[in-house]
C-alpha cells in the first residue's frame, strides 16, 4: 500500500514538474530526454542488470523498442495534455488507465474477475467518457485536449501491458528495464539532434512562413479598420507582375495617404492591442488552467 501512495505521489509530482518548467520555457523532450539518461543510470547502479551476459538471440528486442519508444511518446502526450486539457483531467485520466490494463487481464493473461471487479470497470470506462465529453463541451482548442487525454490513457494502460508481458517471458526484469530506458534516451536523444539538424532550404522556408505569417496578421487587422486599406496592404505585399511607372506611383500615393492617415493609425493599434491581449488570455488558458 505504502508503496501504490509513494507512486501516485510521484506521477502526480511529475505532472506539476512537467506544467510549471513548461511555463518557464523549457522544452518537455529536452527534460524527457535527461530523466531517461538519469533513470538508465539509478537503475544500473541500484539494480546492477548483468548486461554482461545478454543474449542477443533471445532477448526479445522488439518488445524493448516498442516500451523504449512508448515511454517518452507518453510523456509527450502528457505534457500536451497539461496544456490543453489541465492537470486535473490529465491526472484523473491517468489513473484510469487501469481500467483498461484490467481488460488486458481479463482478455490476454486470463485472469478471473468477480462481480465487483467487473462494475469497477464499466464504471471506470464510464467516468473516462465523462471526462472526455466535459472537455469537449468546453469549445475552441478542447478537441487536442480531448485526444492527448484519451492518448494517456491508452498510452499508459498499454505501457502496463507490455511490462506484465515482458516479466512473464524469463527475463530478468532489472535488465529489461534498464534496456528499455537506454532506448527511450537513444531515441529522444535522436529525436532532438534531428530536429536541430535544419538545412539552409528549412531555415528560408520557415523564414517565408513566418513573414507570410505577419502579413496576413497585418491586413485581417486593417480588415477591422478600413477594407480599403487592408486592400492596398495586400497589394503592397503582393504586388502585380506588370505595372507602368505611374501606376506605381499612383498606388504609393494612396497607399502612403491610407495608410498614414490618423484615424486608420488610431484604430490599427487598438486593433493590434486588442490582438495581443486576446494572445494573453490563450496563453493564460492554456498553460494556467486547473493549475
Amino acid at each position: 500500500m505504502e508503496l501504490i501512495l509513494a507512486a501516485a505521489l510521484c506521477s502526480v509530482f511529475v505532472s506539476i514538474f512537467l506544467k510549471m518548467m513548461k511555463n518557464r520555457g523549457f522544452e518537455p523532450i529536452q527534460m524527457i530526454t535527461w530523466n531517461y539518461a538519469i533513470a538508465s543510470i539509478l537503475c544500473f547502479v541500484w539494480f546492477k542488470p548483468d548486461l554482461q551476459h545478454i543474449s542477443i538471440i533471445h532477448t526479445p528486442w522488439l518488445l524493448i523498442i516498442a516500451l523504449g519508444v512508448l515511454l517518452p511518446s507518453v510523456f509527450l502526450f502528457l505534457s500536451k495534455s497539461l496544456q490543453t486539457a489541465g492537470i486535473l483531467k490529465t491526472e484523473i485520466a491517468q489513473r484510469l488507465s487501469v481500467v483498461l490494463s484490467l481488460l488486458a487481464a481479463y482478455v490476454i493473461f486470463n485472469e478471473q474477475f468477480n462481480d465487483l471487479k467487473i462494475a469497477g470497470i464499466i464504471l471506470g470506462i464510464f467516468a473516462v467518457l465523462l471526462i472526455l465529453l466535459s472537455n469537449k463541451s468546453k469549445g475552441g482548442g478542447s478537441n487536442q485536449g480531448i485526444v492527448y487525454l484519451a492518448l494517456v490513457w491508452v498510452g499508459y494502460a498499454l505501457i502496463d501491458v507490455l511490462l506484465k508481458y515482458t516479466t512473464g517471458l524469463g527475463l530478468q526484469f532489472s535488465v529489461a528495464l534498464n534496456l528499455m530506458f537506454i532506448c527511450a534516451f537513444i531515441l529522444s536523444l535522436s529525436f532532438i539532434l534531428a530536429s536541430c539538424a535544419i538545412t539552409p532550404e528549412q531555415k528560408a522556408e520557415r523564414e517565408a512562413k513566418r513573414v507570410r505569417a505577419e502579413q496576413a496578421l497585418q491586413v485581417k487587422l486593417a480588415k477591422e479598420c478600413d477594407l480599403e486599406t487592408a486592400e492596398l496592404i495586400h497589394e503592397q505585399f503582393t504586388p502585380p507582375l506588370s505595372r507602368t511607372e505611374k501606376e506605381q506611383a499612383d498606388f504609393e500615393k494612396r497607399y502612403a495617404e491610407k495608410v498614414n492617415n490618423p484615424v486608420f493609425q488610431a484604430c490599427y493599434k487598438l486593433a493590434l492591442e486588442n490582438h495581443k491581449a486576446q494572445e494573453e488570455l490563450e496563453y493564460m488558458r492554456m498553460h494556467y488552467d486547473d493549475m
